[in-house]
């Protein structure tokens, strides 16, 4: 009498295994949130940003904003010392 021989299949495949293992380590979930964040604002920067970050910014006087806080300026991050909006430029960059 012979006896079948059976194979336990393995179910999981690769990718599954993998995507099991990377879910189970928070700081890569962590930072990989953060590059496809990045990723998004980089696409995404003409519709996020309301100034040109290469030009600079005047008060109503048509003086250059140099060095001002976000209050004064009407900037998130205010702006650099030649008066470009300081957000625009890091979305950007």
């Amino acid at each position: 009498m012979e006896k079948k021989i059976t194979y336990k299949r393995r179910t999981n495949l690769f990718k599954t295994d993998a995507w099991k293992r990377f879910s189970k380590n928070k700081l890569a979930l962590i930072g990989s949130i953060i590059i496809l964040l990045m990723i998004a604002a980089a696409i995404l920067a003409p519709l996020i940003v309301q100034n040109d970050p290469y030009v600079s910014l005047t008060d109503a006087n048509g003086l250059i904003l140099k060095n001002s806080s976000p209050a004064k300026s009407g900037t998130i991050l205010g702006t650099d010392s030649l008066g470009r909006d300081t957000f625009s430029r890091v979305i950007y960059a």
